[in-house]
């Protein structure tokens, strides 16, 4: 979030923290058996979620590389996982499911279940009013991600949505996939 750090996640199971005034020697954060398939900071930058084909999320005190939370099995590969603007709750994404989680307790708040095949990424507008989850269904559904509730089924795209981004400031979302569309 402060544009000093980069993390990535690797096919060997592994965190690597980055610290971009560096480039070298980047700690290793291990826990996960199997690919990381999704990361994001909070926005205060102190925590890391990574989705793993594991089927875990594994929370990351990125200050000192300590797991902090492990996050029960999602029954899948964790496909996407966002910290909301304020980051007080994360969403992470496993199969057809969104699941809503309180940062503060780690207690599950939702399982959002719309989507008829895999959820490939998510994102949140900047006012954390809104959370988007794309898909292999080829829909965009946006959630309000307090209540859980359904806002809007998003269906223009011919093939899997794999890619969502919100204007910052504003909600307009746009979306892409592999229909070669945004």
């Amino acid at each position: 979030p402060d544009g000093k750090w980069l993390a990535t996640g690797c096919r060997d199971a592994t965190v690597k923290l980055w610290d971009l005034a560096r480039i070298h020697d980047a700690p290793v954060l291990k826990g996960h058996s199997d690919e990381i398939t999704s990361l994001d900071f909070a926005p205060d930058g102190r925590l890391l979620a990574s989705g793993s084909a594991d089927g875990t999320v594994r929370i990351w005190d990125s200050t000192n590389g300590h797991v902090l939370e492990v996050l029960p099995d999602h029954g899948g590969i964790v496909r996407a996982v966002a910290f909301s603007p304020d980051g007080k709750q994360l969403a992470t994404a496993a199969g057809r499911c969104v699941m809503m989680w309180d940062v503060a307790t780690w207690q599950r708040l939702h399982s959002l279940t719309k989507h008829t095949d895999f959820v490939q990424c998510l994102a949140f507008s900047s006012d954390g009013e809104l959370l988007a989850s794309g898909s292999s269904d080829k829909t965009v559904v946006i959630w309000d991600p307090s209540s859980g509730n359904v806002r809007q089924t998003l269906s223009r795209h011919t093939d899997a949505v794999l890619g969502l981004a919100f204007r910052p400031g504003q909600q307009q979302l746009a979306s892409c996939g592999v229909d070669k569309t945004v």
